[in-house]
């Protein structure tokens, strides 16, 4: 019984260590290594999360930051003159939108929602809420260069991370 308790736990300790929520000092499979919580390991246990949320939100944190950062390399490859003068980032106002947009929906598809309840018929109110956003259930009207809605599956909005 012994044996398979630390074999659980060090397929545990592996498991963290590859989603970089804990650094492993030493052999993994040596009982003496020192384990310390990273950042995201740190957060996760602080909040009550899953050990996928952190990395996740970090991921979707990193795409938006590349969004904004295209947008600027774009408005600066406009400028034909190169000078090495700082100057205020100007965005337009559809990144601030964009941005929020894709946070929002980074958040909502965490590990945590995945077994929040949709009720009976929710689904109807679920549909009218996303009509009144600007972007809808998901992201995607958004980043269409025409700015108008895509097809959306009627079964998103029965789904807990619409909710």
């Amino acid at each position: 019984m012994e044996h398979l308790l630390l074999e659980v736990a060090k397929d545990t300790l592996k498991l963290l260590a590859q989603e970089r929520c804990i650094t492993i000092d030493g052999k993994s499979d040596k009982i003496d290594s020192e384990v310390r919580p990273s950042s995201l390991g740190a957060a996760a246990s602080e909040y009550y999360l899953s050990y996928r949320t952190p990395k996740q939100i970090q991921f979707g944190l990193k795409q938006c930051a590349k969004m904004i950062m295209n947008d600027k390399d774009s408005n600066e490859a406009e400028d034909t003159a190169l000078t090495f003068e700082s100057r205020p980032f100007l965005r337009p106002q559809h990144m601030d939108e964009l941005s929020t947009a894709w946070i929002l929906y980074t958040i909502s598809c965490t590990h945590e929602f995945d077994e929040l309840p949709v009720r009976h018929n929710e689904e109807f109110l679920n549909e009218e809420l996303s009509r009144a956003l600007k972007w809808g259930p998901d992201t995607s009207r958004l980043m269409s260069s025409t700015g108008r809605s895509t097809y959306v599956d009627p079964e998103i909005y029965a789904q807990p991370h619409t909710k």
